[in-house]
């Protein structure tokens, strides 16, 4: 009997520690890219008081399709469990976003910059495009 209850204190902790770990990690991670973050942001901020609105709308499109993309790749993950408020809360700002590029459709690679990829380059770009189409589809109008 004492070590069936060693056995279950065992895993709960072992489950206790990894949920716990992946919450400290993602936090670190988070922590980490925040400077990659506001670089981008001030770079932004900085085409909006120079007046240029072409390179502030291309960023901006960019991370739209970016987090489009990595929601795409994320969104059938088993961890995020972990974060049900990520998902539960979510679906509104995935409609939003999805919406905006529906009514806003975009190329996402000229002929000219096809032609200058690898083969493994074109399917990448091309698999990233459909799972973007895919949600644009599933959630805009």
């Amino acid at each position: 009997m004492k070590k069936i209850i060693l056995i279950i204190i065992g895993i709960v902790l072992l489950v206790g520690s990894f949920v716990l770990g992946a919450c400290v990690g993602i936090t670190a991670f988070l922590q980490a890219d925040a400077q990659f973050r506001a670089s981008i942001a001030t770079y932004n901020l900085k085409a909006l008081d120079a007046n240029r609105l072409d390179a502030l709308r291309t960023s901006l499109e960019l991370d739209v399709d970016g987090n489009l993309w990595l929601y795409s790749k994320g969104v059938n993950n088993p961890f995020l469990v972990l974060w049900p408020e990520l998902t539960s809360q979510g679906i509104e700002s995935l409609k939003h976003t999805a919406s905006y590029r529906y009514q806003n459709p975009r190329g996402y690679a000229s002929q000219k910059v096809l032609k200058a990829m690898s083969v493994e380059e074109q399917d990448r770009l091309i698999n990233q495009g459909q799972k973007i189409e895919a949600l644009v589809q599933k959630y805009g109008k």
